[in-house]
């Protein structure tokens, strides 16, 4: 039986991008995937909250998102600059803002031939921030929660089971089962639901806005695991250590074949009964400055 592994699910649902770009579209939509995220991961975060961050005042935002105003090239550079994006992903936000509104024909025509340049690699950075791919309705863990708790041999495979193991309320569960159920990644008969057994896993493809997500909510689960449960109950361990960049690439290999080994232990050991749910989340990244 294949187990959900979030980071590898397929994103081959790319927007393909035809004839003239909306520019200001594109850079507003960045915008508002940025705040859409965080409120996630805060509900109680606001439009106030958002344009206070920027720097900006609410209601300049307001205009902005409703495509009644844009913003000025220094003005949009200022604003971005407490983002935490690649230095690409700003690169391509303020060449779509001067694509969008300098008032200079010479500007904006350099500005549009920029993004032209590496089309593919600023459409990449374009597509981080679009939400309405399959990945983006499942980002959020308990999706996958609800696919691993179905395999439980002692719990009932209804949505009063779900409610028994989950710590999420009734209704959080039952809109999540309502999408996997229509996107056929569970079947549903009567009142119980069944894991779709031909669901599998696929190759890793671009870290969307939508994996960031993920993996914030990941992270933010495990700091509450780390306060609420035993230590015989989870584990955790860092290491911080000086390294060639050269063999990054290998060490990110062997993480992500230490994934699939644990999967892999896991899934012999399907005849055993199953009783708990548990989340093997890896993290690797720099602490130090960049290098130039």
């Amino acid at each position: 039986m294949q187990h959900f592994v979030s980071q590898t699910i397929d994103l081959n649902f790319k927007v393909t991008y035809t004839g003239i770009m909306n520019y200001q579209e594109k850079y507003i939509h960045m915008l508002q995937t940025e705040f859409n995220n965080r409120k996630i991961i805060n509900d109680q975060y606001s439009l106030r909250a958002f344009a206070r961050d920027l720097g900006i005042e609410p209601s300049r935002l307001s205009l902005a998102f409703s495509k009644k105003r844009g913003f000025s090239y220094k003005r949009a550079r200022s604003m971005i600059s407490s983002l935490k994006w690649t230095d690409k992903d700003k690169e391509v936000f303020l060449h779509l803002v001067e694509a969008s509104h300098s008032r200079s024909k010479v500007s904006r025509k350099k500005a549009i031939e920029k993004i032209n340049q590496n089309y593919k690699e600023n459409i990449q950075s374009i597509e981080k921030f679009v939400d309405d791919d399959i990945f983006k309705q499942i980002s959020r863990p308990i999706h996958y929660q609800i696919i691993e708790a179905l395999k439980l041999d002692d719990l009932p495979p209804t949505l009063e089971g779900l409610e028994e193991i989950l710590k999420f309320s009734k209704e959080e569960i039952q809109s999540a089962l309502k999408r996997l159920v229509d996107l056929d990644f569970i079947i549903k008969e009567g009142k119980v639901y069944k894991v779709n057994e031909y669901v599998s896993t696929t190759s890793e493809k671009i870290p969307s806005m939508a994996i960031r997500q993920h993996h914030s909510l990941q992270l933010k689960a495990a700091m509450n695991a780390l306060g609420e449960q035993d230590i015989d109950e989870r584990i955790f361990s860092s290491l911080t250590i000086a390294l060639p960049k050269e063999i990054l690439p290998e060490i990110f290999e062997k993480i992500v074949n230490f994934r699939k080994e644990i999967n892999t232990y896991v899934m012999n050991h399907e005849n055993q009964n199953k009783d708990n749910l548990y989340c093997l989340s890896t993290q690797f990244f720099r602490v130090s400055k960049e290098k130039l």
